[in-house]
């Protein structure tokens, strides 16, 4: 089974494969963490991605210090796709995130 490594989102490519996101010609190397949080949310794009589902997927179960890590994360994550400005990473109170490409937050 192939499994889809490079994805567009809005004016940025991600590359799973190689940890990478592209934007306007640079590329910035991501963490094995990062690469992997954005995959989950590329993989669900538009979609709401529950807390608890991120944490038990990345660190194997949820807890106070695993959240805390995961809310870092998902700061830097933001701050990467920052540069296009329909590209939001979006907090459902209470819920999750869901990483979306039209300003529909």
């Amino acid at each position: 089974m192939n499994m889809q490594t490079e994805f567009k989102i809005g004016d940025y490519v991600f590359d799973f494969r190689k940890r990478t996101l592209t934007y306007g010609g640079e590329t910035r190397k991501l963490t094995t963490r990062e690469a992997e949080l954005l995959l989950i949310f590329c993989e669900n794009m538009g979609e709401l991605v529950e807390r608890s589902f991120i944490l038990k997927k990345l660190w194997g179960y949820d807890d106070f210090f695993n959240a805390r890590s995961m809310d870092v994360f998902i700061t830097k994550l933001r701050k990467y796709l920052g540069q296009d400005e329909n590209v939001q990473l979006c907090n459902v109170r209470g819920k999750g995130y869901k990483l979306v490409t039209d300003k529909s937050c």
